[in-house]
């Protein structure tokens, strides 16, 4: 895992880079116990799909806020809410 320090106005800023290939920016606030996240997903989507799978990440997209004939879009989202997205 890579580490650097950037400076912030506010807070230190660190990038860790996570040996999949994941990019993490963290800010630390010591006064607050707490965690929290936000997502960016960068260089996904149907703009980075290759021939083999173009049109799966729209596919999904569909699936999960629409729902399918046999399956309401709750139903499939129940599992990415137990893992934190929502």
């Amino acid at each position: 895992m890579k580490t650097s320090s950037l400076v912030s106005t506010a807070n230190f800023l660190h990038r860790l880079q996570l040996d999949n290939g994941i990019t993490l920016i963290v800010r630390e606030n010591p006064t607050a116990d707490l965690v929290s996240g936000r997502f960016f997903w960068k260089q996904t989507g149907t703009l980075w799909e290759n021939p083999e799978k173009a049109g799966i990440f729209h596919l999904l997209a569909s699936v999960i806020t629409k729902g399918t004939q046999t399956m309401s879009s709750l139903i499939l989202q129940r599992p990415l809410n137990r893992w934190g997205p929502a």
